[in-house]
């Protein structure tokens, strides 16, 4: 007897029966190769999520939070200590913690937009420490502007010359933060620049700004 077919959607039950979870699970594990998250750090989100309801989105807020603020607490210790490559990757981490903590909090009452907030100022703290050039940039938009990052390319800038520039517009619930950890580090290294952006009715631009898709 031939072995049953597996189902289209196995991939995606880490929570059974809850494909918004799962899902948003995968986002950050798929986080990982450019430093976005850390497999211990999520086996404690999934850990404090077990036999959790798929409805329940006030446990998925508060134990990625709380995950989040474990780690940008030992970011800043290992800051205070001048350990800068350790620092940059934890506050990365936090940043992406902390904004998959929001993603499923509706209406964005002042405990969501609060843990926003703070994944942005973690990642720029990142942008402090780390050793790749990103400048926090505003590109100019109707009545005002949008906030982006522009992440230079080492290898473009040696050969002093113009060179290309990707730019990255988000989706409905994607960030610019979220972003970077999807293989912006690899385009810089083949010397190419990329400006990411956070569009109208996403990130910053929607929360603290009110610029609506």
């Amino acid at each position: 007897m031939n072995a049953p077919a597996a189902r289209s959607d196995a991939y995606f039950q880490f929570f059974p029966g809850n494909y918004r979870w799962s899902a948003a699970f995968i986002n950050m594990i798929s986080s990982a190769p450019y430093g976005g998250s850390e497999i211990g750090e999520l086996h404690k989100i999934g850990t404090m999520l077990k036999d959790k309801a798929p409805e329940d989105d006030e446990a998925w807020f508060d134990a990625c939070v709380k995950v989040a603020d474990g780690v940008r607490a030992y970011a800043g210790k290992f800051a205070d200590g001048n350990y800068k490559p350790a620092a940059a990757h934890a506050y990365l981490r936090a940043c992406n913690y902390y904004q998959m903590a929001e993603r499923f909090r509706t209406p964005k009452d002042d405990r969501a937009l609060g843990a926003f907030r703070r994944g942005v100022e973690c990642f720029h703290r990142f942008i402090k420490l780390t050793d790749v050039k990103i400048e926090i940039v505003e590109v100019p938009f109707v009545d005002g502007s949008l906030p982006g990052y522009f992440v230079h390319s080492p290898a473009a800038n040696a050969m002093g010359k113009r060179a290309p520039c990707v730019v990255f517009f988000d989706g409905l619930d994607v960030t610019k933060e979220i972003q970077f950890t999807r293989g912006v580090t690899d385009l810089i290294k083949r010397g190419i620049h990329v400006l990411i952006m956070d569009g109208p009715g996403t990130g910053e631009a929607i929360r603290f700004r009110g610029n609506v898709l």
